[in-house]
This record gives structure tokens, C-alpha cells and sequence, in this order.
């Protein structure tokens, strides 16, 4: 059944209220894409919205938690000690990336800072590889938890309000060969003690006259 314009108006003053934290300059620009969605568009985020619902209520647990346990398929791009990062099924660009805490965090605004650098870190590999113009990171909170997306934009500006597409798994995968993110760990320096043998060669020669 379509939305009656009193159901579309709950649903941008939501949508609004998602965004109310975001810095000026980015809210207005969503406040406006806000108000550009067509009635099916905001039909489709409701679609949405329900099927996701629907998936985190069958069996025990948030849908988040079982991609980070593995007891759901996801191309990971990275498995951090932080969080787990895999591509978003129904993507705002090619590479959209969300980045599911290790540990459930209800409230975006307790989003962790290791996570944020963590979303930094993808991004720039995202960009790299993908040749992206600019990266976008949107926290949002879902089924009970908060995530934070990693949205690539290339010749047009993409934010979480911009429209989605269903991508298949061979695209999925195909990106995920590219982007796969691996931290760089910081290699310890060994320092060697010298052998009897060493010190013995060094005494030696010290006594040549």
C-alpha cells in the first residue's frame, strides 16, 4: 500500500533526525536529498528497513553478531582485532564498506576512536584501489547496534541517504579481491648479543699492535 504523505512526513523527520549530529555543511546537504526522495523511495526505505528487521529476529542475535562470529556469509575486507569489516550487500557505490565492532556498541556516539582510524585506514585503501574521488564515514545505528559505513564516492557525491543497488556475489567478490585490508604491524628490532666467539675476535685484534 503506498505511503500517505502524513507516513512520509514521519519518515524524512526520522531521516533528519539520523542526521541531526552530522556538521553543517554535510547536513545540509542531506537535509536536501531528504527532501528530494520521491514516494517510492521513502516506500523503498521502508521496505528495507522491515527486511532487515526480519532477518535480526530469526534466530538468537543480531545479524551483526553473526557476521562477526561467521555464522553469516560476508566477504570480509578486514578481521580486526577492533571489528570486522565486509561489503555492504546492497551498496550506495562499488566498495561501500560497513565496519561491525568486535564488541556490540548500542549508541554511535560511543563509537570507539581505534574503530573511526580503523574506518580511515579501509578507506584510503578503498581510494587507492578503487579509485575513489573521496570517502564518506556515516555511523548508524541498526538492530541495536551501531556500525559505521564506508561509503567511496568516484564522479558523483554518495552518502548513506543516496540510493542503493543490489550487488551480486561475483561482484562482491571481485571487489574484495582488490580492497581485502590487512593492518601494518610494526616490526620489533632484535638486537643480537655478541658470542664469546665475537668478543674473543674483537679482544684479538684490539691487542695487534
Amino acid at each position: 500500500m503506498p505511503l500517505t504523505p502524513e507516513q512520509q512526513d514521519e519518515i524524512r523527520s526520522q531521516l533528519r533526525e539520523q542526521v541531526a549530529q552530522l556538521p553543517d555543511e554535510k547536513k545540509a546537504q542531506a537535509y536536501k536529498q531528504i527532501e528530494a526522495l520521491s514516494p517510492e523511495a521513502l516506500e523503498e526505505l521502508v521496505k528495507q528497513s522491515e527486511e532487515r528487521e526480519t532477518t535480526a529476529e530469526e534466530g538468537q542475535g543480531s545479524i551483526f553478531r553473526k557476521i562477526v562470529t561467521g555464522k553469516i556469509p560476508s566477504q570480509v575486507i578486514a578481521d580486526l582485532p577492533e571489528g570486522v569489516a565486509v561489503l555492504d550487500i546492497n551498496p550506495v557505490s562499488p566498495g561501500h564498506t560497513l565496519l561491525i565492532p568486535r564488541t556490540a556498541i548500542t549508541k554511535a556516539t560511543k563509537m570507539p576512536t581505534a574503530l573511526f582510524k580503523r574506518a580511515k585506514q579501509i578507506g584510503l585503501t578503498i581510494t587507492k584501489n578503487l579509485k575513489a574521488s573521496s570517502i564518506e564515514l556515516a555511523t548508524q545505528e541498526l538492530f541495536g547496534e551501531a556500525v559505521i559505513h564506508i561509503i567511496p564516492s568516484y564522479k558523483e557525491k554518495k552518502t548513506l541517504l543516496s540510493q542503493r543497488t543490489k550487488a551480486t556475489e561475483q561482484e562482491l567478490k571481485h571487489i574484495q579481491t582488490k580492497i581485502a585490508f590487512s593492518p601494518r604491524k610494526r616490526t620489533k628490532k632484535v638486537l643480537l648479543a655478541p658470542t664469546s666467539t665475537h668478543l674473543q675476535h674483537i679482544l684479538l685484534k684490539r691487542r695487534i699492535p
